[in-house]
């Protein structure tokens, strides 16, 4: 069974009685697979005050926005180069293009798995 099989079927049972429930993990298998090393970030919550598409991995795949995920990209791109001396003026500007790349071959898992605002309800998350 695939990872994106796998985690389809979770979400399957956990999203049965929570409502705003998003999906998240890894957006390209086949770019997590083939990526070195792998890389994922925990999440406290999914911060989308405009309401969610119910999938975050898609969400990825097209690039995300630029908040948090031009730094998130840069942190990726320094961790699979910590060898290389990367002019990071190469990495000023992000592109949706190049967020989307990079994306792709990271898994992200929020703790809170229903959008927020900027703000965090802690008996909520707990």
């Amino acid at each position: 069974m695939s990872i994106t099989e796998k985690e389809n079927e979770l979400f399957i049972k956990w999203s049965a009685n929570r409502p705003g429930f998003v999906m998240d993990g890894v957006p390209d298998e086949r770019a997590y697979q083939s990526s070195e090393p792998k890389i994922m970030f925990v999440m406290k919550e999914v911060e989308d005050p405009g309401g969610a598409t119910g999938d975050h991995r898609e969400f990825l795949r097209r690039g995300a926005g630029p908040q948090p995920w031009n730094h998130i990209t840069r942190w990726v791109i320094g961790l699979r180069q910590l060898d290389e001396d990367i002019a990071w003026n190469l990495f000023e500007d992000v592109s949706v293009q190049h967020r989307s790349g990079t994306l792709r071959s990271i898994c992200v898992m929020h703790l809170k798995k229903t959008p927020a605002g900027h703000g965090t309800h802690n008996p909520a998350l707990e």
